[in-house]
């Protein structure tokens, strides 16, 4: 990757770890100079990490024209606890920025990833693969509107949403998003939905209980001049009626 500055899309999913010191030495002598990619738009970095060539990659990384941002993890592993470098870089992440994807995620440090997921997010999509329950409820409950005064909307911008299936630890098959994981989902679009607001949601991989009460408040946006689109296993529902 080093050796190639024009990339538009890098994906790192095995990295080299260092065996002994004369290894880790090596690795040093990479990292000499700033490690500037002026052209790349889509990074995917997988979070299965050796700590010491982290710390020098992130230290010298720069992406000022990225568009994608793919973090993968172990189910078991937590959004959280990343490398002083690695969180450094995801602070200098520019505004350029606007889709995020998280794979594979057990659970999520809203607090920690603040550029990511804060009132000041640029991402405007933002999408899930094979994460875990306690994941999805967080991005769901951190959309809500703020709790107190001092408060800001976390992820102002955000204009869609798409979670591609949810793992579970007991391999549970014929799970579905019912009522209690919907609600605050639910209450976060009535919140942020104003006339001329735009959204597109996206379920893939799972059944959806839409109870009558959730298709009417839905429904509600639509008539209020919201352009909300739902999509279900890759087809609109046929519940929602555009005005």
């Amino acid at each position: 990757m080093l050796r190639c500055p024009n990339l538009v899309e890098a994906y790192i999913r095995n990295q080299y770890v260092a065996v002994d010191m004369r290894d880790r030495e090596w690795v040093k002598k990479w990292f000499t100079r700033p490690a500037v990619f002026p052209h790349l738009r889509i990074f995917l970095w997988d979070g299965h990490r050796e700590r010491h060539w982290i710390d020098l990659f992130f230290e010298h990384l720069s992406t000022p024209v990225l568009e994608t941002l793919i973090l993968m993890e172990s189910r078991d592993a937590q959004m959280s606890h990343y490398p002083t470098d690695e969180l450094s870089f995801m602070t200098r992440l520019p505004p350029t920025l606007k889709t995020l994807k998280i794979v594979e995620v057990g659970t999520i440090s809203l607090d920690e990833l603040n550029f990511l997921f804060g009132h000041n997010s640029p991402i405007e999509n933002f999408s899930t693969s094979q994460c875990l329950l306690p994941a999805l409820t967080t991005i769901f409950e951190a959309l809500l509107p703020p709790s107190g005064t001092s408060e800001l909307t976390r992820m102002p911008q955000l204009k869609s949403l798409s979670i591609d299936g949810c793992a579970f630890e007991d391999s549970e098959s014929d799970w579905e998003l019912g009522p209690d994981e919907l609600e605050p989902l639910v209450t976060a679009l009535q919140h942020r939905l104003t006339k001329g607001s735009t959204f597109r949601l996206e379920l893939s991989g799972f059944g959806v209980d839409w109870t009558p009460d959730t298709q009417d408040r839905l429904q509600g946006l639509v008539e209020n001049g919201v352009q909300l689109e739902i999509i279900e296993d890759m087809e609109p529902v046929h519940w929602l009626k555009t005005i």
